[in-house]
């Protein structure tokens, strides 16, 4: 779930080119919804999507994230409970890798940085269409070793 309770953010306040980006803005989507954001320039989307991420601070308001205030969590830990993928593949994304792709590698960014996902005892490979795997032997039968790459790349061996 996300909400956006009375937003408020101002740029160049009090000086003669002050803009009001998001003015007491609320917006509330449960898990599952979507929704569409649509403006003419200066209407405010990007400054709501990056308050959102936290890459811009509010003037007021609250930002909650599955009941959690996160309004003051820096970008880095909102990371852990959010993704965005840019229109422009050249920030933050793998320009080569589809958008599920990108979309997955968010996913898994949430999650422990084990190598557990490439070792399992039932000898299948981790899951998600979004990757090419293939098995190799392991020092014991319960025990196979996959290595993946996104599909659309092919398997890369170095």
């Amino acid at each position: 779930m996300l909400e956006i309770r009375s937003a408020r953010k101002v740029f160049y306040k009090g000086q003669a080119d002050e803009k009001i980006a998001l003015d007491d803005l609320d917006l509330r989507l449960e898990t599952g919804e979507f929704g569409v954001v649509i403006g003419s320039n200066g209407a405010g989307k990007s400054s709501m999507l990056n308050a959102i991420s936290g890459a811009l601070v509010l003037d007021a308001g609250r930002i909650v994230i599955n009941g959690d205030d996160v309004t003051a969590m820096p970008v880095h830990k909102r990371a852990m409970r959010l993704a965005r993928v840019f229109q422009d593949p050249m920030k933050g994304t793998a320009a080569s890798m589809t958008v599920a792709e990108n979309m997955l590698l968010a996913e898994l960014r949430a999650s422990r940085r084990t190598l557990r996902r490439g070792l399992t005892r039932r000898g299948s490979p981790p899951t998600g269409s979004a990757f090419r795997c293939s098995a190799s032997a392991s020092k014991t039968a319960s025990t196979r070793a996959w290595s993946c790459f996104p599909a659309a790349s092919g398997n890369r061996s170095r």
